[in-house]
């Protein structure tokens, strides 16, 4: 359509609607092919192995042939938690874990997916977090430990690599801390006004997974969550068909593990079948 030169005004709104569909379409391309760095922001920066003497550096191989780098919490328990940790940093950003691991007197195994810490390669797509938790699983199989006495516990984006590791295995608990429903709500709910479902790229359906959980599953989320919204964890909760528990706390997404820990600790005792004096 040519819009007549004597309607200036309609020239000047035609170009910049013209122009704002441009900056939007450019915006969505952008989403597109960048949005591992709006997902995952791993450090290479890590800090040095805790001194502690039941803790031991390792790493594992996955099934792409992948070095992840871990560390190990002994402490000399039967029960063995593996640890899927958030989108953020790596396992030295996560050393309050080795407190309650230690307090609960449980063995803790810590890992960082590929591009995390030392842990080699970077992240291409989701099948590849999918082969590091899958890898970690089966070390901790290699190293004597029974699925019966393993307890798989995630954190945040952490959630969506567990949950898929954790179908249809028969391990002993899994604890839910603070995750999603999918990468498609988190993405509809903070970029409502992009296309997400067509830009998407990383999914993470953890709302189609968390009912082939086997084993006894706690939920656990604060009430005060800025990033990922309680409602996201009762949602998760309605969808699991077995043995199931709900935790609500108190604080913000990162630091409510602080804030909560006293009532965190003793429900964790309680769900785990830990005797009070068990050390």
């Amino acid at each position: 359509m040519i819009i007549p030169s004597k309607h200036p005004f309609l020239i000047i709104i035609a170009k910049i609607v013209i122009s704002f569909f441009f900056v939007y379409f450019l915006l969505c391309i952008f989403l597109f092919f960048n949005q591992k760095s709006l997902i995952f922001f791993p450090s290479k920066d890590m800090d040095p192995v805790p001194t502690d003497s039941n803790i031991q550096e390792l790493s594992f191989k996955t099934q792409d042939n992948i070095r992840l780098n871990g560390w190990f919490i002994d402490n000399k328990s039967k029960k063995t938690v593996i640890f899927f940790h958030g989108n953020w940093g790596n396992i030295s950003f996560n050393k309050e874990r080795i407190r309650i691991f230690n307090d609960l007197w449980v063995n803790g195994l810590l890992f960082d997916y590929r591009g995390y810490g030392k842990s080699e390669w970077i992240i291409s797509d989701e099948t590849d977090l999918y082969m590091d938790g899958e890898a970690a699983y089966q070390y901790m199989l290699s190293r004597g430990s029974l699925p019966e006495n393993i307890i798989l516990w995630w954190q945040s984006l952490g959630g969506a690599i567990a949950i898929h590791t954790a179908q249809s295995k028969p391990v002993f608990k899994t604890i839910i801390e603070s995750t999603f429903v999918s990468m498609d709500r988190m993405a509809a709910d903070n970029y409502w006004f992009f296309p997400t479902h067509l830009l998407l790229r990383f999914h993470f359906n953890n709302f189609g997974k968390v009912q082939n959980i086997l084993s006894p599953i706690l939920v656990i989320h604060s009430s005060e969550d800025e990033l990922i919204n309680i409602q996201n964890g009762i949602e998760l909760f309605q969808k699991i068909k077995n043995t199931k528990e709900f935790l609500k706390t108190t604080g913000s997404h990162n630091w409510w593990f602080s804030e909560s820990y006293t009532l965190y600790k003793v429900y964790l005792q309680k769900f785990l079948e830990i005797p009070v004096n068990s050390k």
